[in-house]
């Protein structure tokens, strides 16, 4: 895969320095699934169609595939802001806050026509993970 790669690119090209290697490898990981998608067929046996070029505007999200709580804080003015890697505190609309007990797991920045947003996906770890009741085997499946 190329993320090997990544450190001998930076090398080559110092105005990559300036970007976080996780968002540097998130769209590797994006370029590589879209390829993959159009090389192997999906279980119906078709592909899907050939990725196209697009510019650069047509890039509207970038990913942290890891933030924590310590990322939001608060700065001198009492302002909500989120610590970005590479790019500093960048100031936010905090409507709604994260319950006690939740993780920040990743940050999505995106953007749209009237100015930039970030989705914070968070995890709680309470939560149990759901086992199937009935485990599949052939005689309880569906046959055709």
């Amino acid at each position: 895969m190329q993320l090997a790669d990544l450190a001998q690119t930076k090398k080559l090209f110092p105005e990559y320095k300036s970007m976080h290697s996780q968002v540097l490898q998130d769209v590797i990981q994006r370029v590589q699934t879209t390829m993959d998608n159009y090389t192997l067929p999906a279980q119906n046996g078709k592909t899907s169609g050939r990725p196209k070029f697009k510019g650069r505007h047509y890039y509207n999200s970038f990913s942290y595939p890891q933030l924590s709580n310590a990322n939001v804080v608060k700065n001198a003015n009492g302002r909500f802001c989120i610590n970005l890697p590479k790019i500093g505190l960048v100031p936010f609309v905090y409507n709604r806050s994260i319950p006690i007990g939740f993780k920040v797991k990743t940050g999505t920045v995106v953007r749209e026509a009237d100015g930039w947003y970030i989705s914070l996906t968070i995890e709680d770890q309470a939560v149990p993970l759901r086992r199937a009741e009935i485990q599949p085997t052939e005689d309880n499946s569906c046959m055709y």
